[in-house]
């Protein structure tokens, strides 16, 4: 079920949006800073479509304060999974310097935001927030959570949005990406399951440059495999080419359904493997780790899989494949725990 995420400063109205939305009272409201502090969830239906609706606590960047500091990192990580975001500030204070901070925070995913403009009660209220245009984003709606004004506009947006985007998602099916250092057999294993040499490969560690997307199909589920460059530790990367490179693998992993972390089973966990591993686990991302090169493993893979599962304990939940890409070994083994993810 597509995910609606409302963020935005303290005491704008989200959580008052939020009870507006799914239509009871959930989520306290009062006009206190800082009333919701764990975020909290709800199924909206409307136009005939389901999606959750999560209302986060009120984002204070480079705070001090532990109790922010912990919601700001919580609503960033509930942001990351989000299909669409509300983000919500007042009409009545206007554009605060804290918003434009919030702004910025929310750029980078500026396709799926919808500014929410709240606590305005009439249409005469409208043209005093012309301010609202200039936080960079398209889509602005004047709402009154408390009186309902606005509400049935703004959600049919958003049923409109997530029409388009399970649309989308069926038509690309599971968007997988592989990710690992340099030379860990990424591009091997593509090869492996498309049968075929579609990917560029090379003994040479860095060969592939741009995060390539690739439409397959198994079992009657559809996939985009995502080949991307390796990650070298950040010292050993140099401005260019490869610079660039490493910053498309990471958006390969923010817009990936599952993540297959390649390891090398030749040299073991690396500290840039556990660095991965991590990234993948902040992002919330569905995760398969993948053993690659067991034929010049020197260990058992039983010995080999309670070191893994020793070195990355946070990722307890990722199924474990042992592969010989080269071979073609452990692919059909490899899909089937993808699609149990």
């Amino acid at each position: 079920m597509s995910k609606v995420v409302i963020v935005g400063r303290p005491n704008v109205g989200k959580s008052a949006l939020f009870n507006r939305l799914i239509g009871g009272r959930k989520a306290i409201v009062e006009d206190t800073p800082g009333i919701t502090r764990d975020y909290i969830e709800g199924v909206v239906s409307w136009g005939g479509k389901e999606f959750v609706l999560i209302d986060t606590g009120g984002i204070v960047p480079d705070t001090e304060d532990e109790i922010l500091r912990k919601i700001k990192d919580t609503v960033e990580k509930v942001i990351h999974g989000a299909n669409l975001i509300l983000f919500v500030v007042s009409g009545k204070e206007g554009v605060t310097p804290l918003d434009r901070e919030i702004a910025r925070l929310l750029y980078p995913y500026k396709e799926k935001v919808l500014v929410v403009v709240n606590k305005v009660d009439v249409s005469e209220e409208e043209s005093l927030c012309g301010e609202c245009y200039t936080l960079g984003f398209d889509r602005i709606f004047f709402v009154s959570a408390i009186h309902g004004r606005g509400v049935g506009e703004l959600l049919d947006e958003v049923a409109g949005m997530i029409e388009g985007l399970v649309q989308k998602g069926s038509e690309e099916g599971i968007k997988l990406s592989f990710v690992g250092r340099p030379n860990t057999g990424k591009s091997s294993l593509i090869n492996a399951i498309l049968r075929e040499e579609r990917v560029l490969v090379s003994p040479k560690a860095g060969t592939t440059r741009d995060a390539v997307e690739i439409p397959f199909c198994w079992e009657g589920k559809n996939f985009t495999l995502i080949d991307t460059a390796g990650v070298r530790k950040p010292s050993r990367v140099k401005y260019g080419v490869e610079f660039f490179s490493v910053g498309r693998t990471l958006e390969a992993i923010e817009r990936s359904d599952v993540v297959c972390l390649v390891i090398d089973g030749s040299e073991g966990v690396s500290r840039q493997d556990k660095r991965l591993a991590g990234l993948i686990y902040r992002r919330y991302k569905g995760c398969v780790i993948v053993i690659n090169k067991m034929d010049l493993c020197a260990l058992s893979r039983k010995e080999a899989e309670r070191i893994v599962r020793r070195e990355l304990f946070f990722l307890e939940f990722a199924p474990l494949v042992f592969t010989v890409a080269s071979a073609g070994e452990g692919v059909q083994e490899l899909l089937g725990s993808v699609s149990s993810v």
